[in-house]
């Protein structure tokens, strides 16, 4: 485990005293729609990062999410595992979809 996820880990493991919510996500209007603690975070990565240790895939991880809690969830679940994690804008049809598929070629992305 690299020392950033070790790190995040010890951190969770305090948290109720020391860090109420690690995140918080506002919707329209500034109104926030969704916390999440470093723990809730962990948990949901957690899963996913055995996912992608068990699978052998390559180190490089294309994580194509919107801004938000998927998108952190992705990362830290990259960082539990090991993997790099590469952010590329989420898929659509249109031109973007040549830049999105140039990412992918050149970052030599494992999965997506």
């Amino acid at each position: 485990m690299s020392n950033l996820a070790q790190h995040l880990v010890a951190l969770a493991g305090s948290e109720p005293i020391q860090i109420p919510s690690a995140l918080s996500f506002a919707g329209r209007g500034g109104v926030i729609d969704q916390e999440l603690s470093l723990s809730e975070i962990i948990s949901r990565a957690y899963p996913i990062s055995v996912a992608l240790h068990e699978a052998g895939t390559g180190d490089r991880i294309g994580l194509a999410f919107p801004t938000g809690s998927e998108f952190i969830t992705g990362f830290v679940a990259c960082v539990l595992a090991g993997k790099i994690a590469v952010p590329i804008p989420a898929p659509r049809q249109g031109p973007q979809s040549q830049r999105i598929a140039s990412i992918v070629n050149n970052a030599h992305l494992a999965c997506l």
